[in-house]
């Protein structure tokens, strides 16, 4: 058996719960109990992206299930392996911040950090590197696939009115936690974020691998209108579906916060936003900058 640091969120007793009979079937050494139904998704050089049913998941929506579930309820994940790959990002990922011994591992740490700021993300439930000393070429973190919400670019094109204002807030919310978290996304793609339902979140419990990193907000149900006749309308909220690499740069909220609003040109062209629309984001982001475009 390899010899493994295992990282597991807590609502996740063992690896037997993702369908792995020990740290080496994530890893890809041995294989996985539901290994015919592992797809690969993308692949570069020295990582492998996979889906994975957890065990006990039906072969189809609404069917039987296919054994018992171990812990981890049914759904299915992604598992993203390290194995070798250019040196360079391993020891960018030692010596930079978050600090990490492995690239599986710095993802994990990354997520942790943009959940902490309050960004949406998948939640994580297991990271695995082979144990080193310094560094780890080989690695695998789980997290559980995003099945919810719908593309940010369809929501852009298919709300009117009050309903498309508040997406545009919301992103505008999502850019501000972004940049509050100081983690710097490589490739971050606005077209690929995704819009969940009003009312709709990342799991907020102690169960959460991250759980003593982010900030707990209870739901207590719903809140007593002030006025008689009002309604609560709580904004959607936006969904980063991947586990992205970057890193950490402190202090550069603000000029992290500037270069991504710039680098959404993309969004602009996709979406036709309007002046008022890039407002509306901007102030949701609480960017100084939606007052000299409100002057023009």
């Amino acid at each position: 058996m390899v010899d493994a640091r295992v990282t597991l969120a807590p609502g996740v007793e063992s690896l037997s719960a993702l369908g792995a009979s020990e740290p080496e079937a994530l890893l890809g050494g041995v294989a996985l109990q539901d290994e015919a139904r592992l797809e690969r998704l993308a692949q570069g050089p020295g990582w492998s992206l996979f889906r994975l049913p957890l065990p006990g998941t039906p072969l189809e929506d609404g069917g039987p299930l296919t054994s018992p579930p171990k812990g981890s309820g049914t759904g299915w994940v992604r598992l993203l392996r390290f194995d070798g790959g250019p040196k360079r990002r391993l020891w960018s990922a030692r010596f930079t911040h978050p600090r990490s011994a492995s690239l599986a591992e710095r993802r994990w740490n990354l997520v942790c950090v943009l959940r902490a700021a309050g960004v949406v993300t998948p939640e994580p439930l297991a990271v695995v590197a082979e144990g080193s000393a310094v560094t780890s070429p080989r690695s695998a973190i789980v997290w559980r696939e995003a099945e919810e919400g719908v593309p940010l670019q369809q929501a852009l094109r298919d709300r009117r009115g009050k309903d498309r204002a508040l997406v545009l807030d919301a992103l505008g919310r999502f850019l501000m936690h972004l940049a509050a978290s100081e983690v710097e996304p490589i490739e971050l793609d606005p077209l690929r974020l995704r819009v969940l339902g009003e009312g709709g979140t990342q799991p907020e419990s102690a169960n959460d691998a991250c759980a003593l990193e982010q900030v707990l907000a209870a739901r207590t149900g719903p809140r007593p209108a002030p006025v008689a006749g009002m309604t609560w309308r709580e904004m959607p909220e936006i969904l980063l579906p991947e586990v992205l690499d970057g890193r950490i740069r402190a202090g550069r909220s603000a000029q992290q916060l500037e270069a991504r609003l710039s680098a959404w040109a993309r969004l602009d062209a996709a979406e036709g936003l309007s002046r008022v629309d890039r407002l509306r984001i901007l102030r949701g982001a609480r960017h100084d900058g939606w007052r000299a475009l409100a002057r023009v």
